[in-house]
C-alpha cells in the first residue's frame, strides 16, 4: 500500500519491456467531428502508410493510444 492505495512493484525487466513497447506510441485526440473507431483506424493507416499494422486503444473522451 502506498498512501492507502494498493501498489504492485514490477521488476526492472518488466519496466524495460514496457518502455521498449511504448517508444513508438502516440496519443491521438479527436477534434471536431467524431468518427467510429474502425474508421479512425483505417484513416490513420491510409495517412501514415505504416510498414506494419497499427494497433489502437480507445482511452475514452476521444483520446486514442496508437
Amino acid at each position: 500500500m502506498v498512501d492507502g492505495v494498493p501498489s504492485i512493484a514490477f521488476s526492472n525487466c518488466v519496466h524495460e519491456y514496457i518502455e521498449r513497447r511504448m517508444t513508438r506510441t502516440i496519443i491521438v485526440k479527436l477534434l471536431g467531428s467524431r468518427i467510429a473507431f474502425n474508421a479512425l483506424l483505417s484513416r490513420a493507416s491510409l495517412l501514415w502508410n505504416p510498414k506494419y499494422s497499427i494497433q489502437m486503444i480507445d482511452l475514452e473522451n476521444y483520446f486514442f493510444l496508437v
